[in-house]
């Protein structure tokens, strides 16, 4: 009996799941470097952040427009193109010395490669090689997150003691350029074939396959809904991406512990992202997301008391479980009620909320800090904003299971 062919979608998602991991591992890694990076060169948090702030909102930016030339061109091309420039900007950082090369390498070039690799592009891709298994699919691509963090994340605190920080640039530079670059362009595919499908009972409904015109997604309160819960979940992440390694070292926290935290949060959210998806499409979408923003603002809640090695991996373990689930829920509860032609765009906006928030929630965090000389006003705010995002997500799982458009206007709205 010759064994049945591996359905092409799964390779899909390993692609976008090491591109993100790419993506991440470049992320974070430059939370890792601050507090090093501001020590050598005498400069304050707040100037270096406004690096990571440019970064984020120029990529939240330019979401929109990655997601029309996804809807437009495909993944294939923009995704290379993407991890070619991240990796550029990366070996860049390796020799600057300037705020203003900080600025332009970090906040500009890497801002660009980081928006045309983003999520945006593996919620079009996997949207349209999955229906039925669409929740699974998202958040195990988006897992690619977690592995940044799992993988890239302690390798480059390993980099930064015992190497600087320039050869940990060089590192997450070579790993855009040699591994994602080639393995985007050779085999990502756009559409499944001609017959290819999910399973043998795929069936994909008319709203699906057509799509509800973007003047209607606007009309539909569940746009609205998933645009804030992410503009919350930009400004939850803004802090631990960013300032987390500088809060444990201000806490007494070993580097090795700190970094020891953010692998494991990264660990958990691996499972954390399948067992997301799995329990999404059996249980309710909006349901699950309401839980992974709850535990969001636990997070903070903890780490506002974590004075303990102890607290702080409790705090990394709520992390890790929220810290990959609502982008993915997002796009697929997106999916279901906006249908797949203008996912991209659709979506690219609603992660362009999440990164300009992030963008400038990262550089508030640093400015309270340089004049209270304490996180704790920005500890307070997110654990207050994570249940904003989960009363609000539970609007949506109060919502109807099946996509759903939306309430007829008049003539002079939308038609």
């Amino acid at each position: 009996m010759v064994a049945a062919r591996v359905y092409y979608g799964w390779v899909i998602v390993a692609i976008c799941a090491v591109t993100l991991a790419a993506t991440s591992g470049a992320r974070f890694s430059f939370g890792v470097f601050l507090k090093p990076i501001a020590d050598a060169n005498d400069w304050d948090r707040a100037s270096l952040s406004f690096a990571i702030t440019l970064n984020l909102i120029l990529g939240g930016l330019l979401q929109p427009l990655a997601g029309a030339i996804v809807d437009r061109y495909g993944a294939r091309l923009i995704g290379t193109l993407g991890a070619l420039v991240l990796g550029i900007g990366f070996l860049g950082l390796s020799v600057a010395d300037q705020l203003w090369q900080y600025y332009l390498l970090y906040g500009v070039i890497s801002g660009i490669g980081v928006a045309a690799t983003s999520t945006v592009l593996s919620a079009k891709l996997i949207a349209t090689w999955f229906v039925e298994k669409r929740g699974t699919a998202l958040s195990m691509a988006s897992s690619g997150n977690a592995i940044g963090q799992l993988l890239i994340v302690p390798f480059a605190t390993w980099l930064l003691i015992s190497r600087g920080f320039a050869t940990g640039f060089v590192a997450v530079g070579a790993i855009a350029l040699c591994i994602v670059t080639p393995l985007y362009w050779l085999f990502v595919r756009d559409r499944p074939r001609t017959g290819e499908t999910e399973t043998t009972t795929s069936l994909r409904s008319p709203i699906d396959a057509d799509g509800l015109p973007v003047r209607a997604v606007f009309a539909h309160p569940v746009f609205w809904q998933l645009t804030f819960g992410l503009t919350v979940c930009g400004i939850t992440m803004a802090f631990p991406s960013t300032h987390l390694m500088p809060y444990a070292m201000d806490m007494h926290m070993p580097e090795m512990v700190a970094g020891a935290a953010l692998g494991l949060a990264g660990g958990l959210s691996f499972p954390a992202a399948l067992a997301v998806g799995w329990l999404a499409d059996r249980f309710g979408r909006g349901r699950v997301l309401a839980v992974v923003y709850a535990l969001r603002g636990l997070t903070f809640v903890v780490l506002l008391f974590a004075t303990t090695e102890a607290m702080w991996f409790l705090a990394a373990i709520a992390l890790g479980l929220s810290w990959t689930g609502t982008v993915p829920l997002s796009t697929a509860i997106a999916a279901d009620y906006f249908g797949r032609k203008h996912l991209g765009l659709i979506s690219g906006l609603m992660v362009m909320a999440m990164w300009v928030a992030s963008g400038v929630a990262a550089f508030i965090a640093g400015f309270i800090y340089d004049h209270s000389q304490s996180y704790d006003m920005a500890l307070v705010g997110n654990a207050f904003l994570g249940l904003a995002a989960t009363v609000v997500s539970l609007g949506i799982a109060r919502e109807r299971l099946t996509p759903r458009a939306p309430t007829p206007v008049t003539s002079r709205g939308v038609s």
